[in-house]
């Protein structure tokens, strides 16, 4: 018998997630990711493999600050935590900004008070540089598929890297002799945990050294 989910039409297709349109499993965090347009989910993923996020939430996150003896409330797309500064990003998806005005004035009236910064994404933003998108979103399929497997790689992976000095995945896809998927899997660990850096310019990406150590 064939393995696949049985949705039950809309209402079982939205029973979990209420009105969520995009769904996804984001292996890093362990966590079901929920949004309700595609492209809010586009600039996440944007989001989620920046090498300065350290963590970020998985759906619309509301965000609630004092602003002159009142209490302000928002909500942001999701929120990244700084890798470098451990700081707060308070990040919107939209159509335009024109469209979006009182979603944004209110984020940044709460974000000036919590001294978080301000992230505003159009469509047409995320739109524009579609081939990364699609790298990113194979490698998340392929951590969601291969999840806690491989993870004796990441030792062989960081020795290649110390030996040899920045590479690329089919060099060592064809260095470690295993299943390029399983390579990507790791890649992606090792990459959102800045163990090291992916330059996803092209299709046949680079690995690149960090100065994190692996223990």
């Amino acid at each position: 018998m064939k393995n696949f989910t049985r949705w039950g039409g809309r209402t079982g297709r939205y029973a979990e997630f209420r009105g969520a349109v995009s769904r996804c499993y984001d292996p890093i965090s362990q966590q079901h990711v929920q949004f309700a347009y595609a492209y809010e989910y586009e600039a996440w993923l944007h989001a989620r493999f920046d090498p300065d996020t350290a963590s970020i939430t998985v759906k619309a996150t509301p965000v609630v600050a004092e602003v002159e003896g009142r209490i302000c409330k928002a909500v942001a797309t999701f929120v990244v935590t700084s890798r470098s500064t451990g700081a707060n990003r308070l990040h919107l998806a939209c159509k335009t900004e024109e469209r979006s005005r009182s979603r944004v004035n209110a984020l940044k009236r709460v974000g000036r008070a919590l001294d978080a910064q301000i992230v505003v994404t159009t469509l047409a933003q995320v739109r524009s540089n579609v081939d990364a998108f699609w790298r990113m979103e194979l490698l998340r399929q392929a951590g969601a598929i291969h999840e806690d497997e491989g993870l004796e790689l990441d030792a062989r992976i960081a020795a290649a890297l110390g030996t040899h000095g920045d590479t690329d995945r089919g060099r060592l896809v064809t260095a470690l002799g295993v299943s390029p998927q399983l390579v990507d899997a790791r890649l992606a660990w090792m990459h959102c945990h800045g163990l090291l850096r992916l330059d996803l310019s092209q299709d046949n990406y680079g690995v690149l050294r960090t100065q994190v150590v692996l223990q």
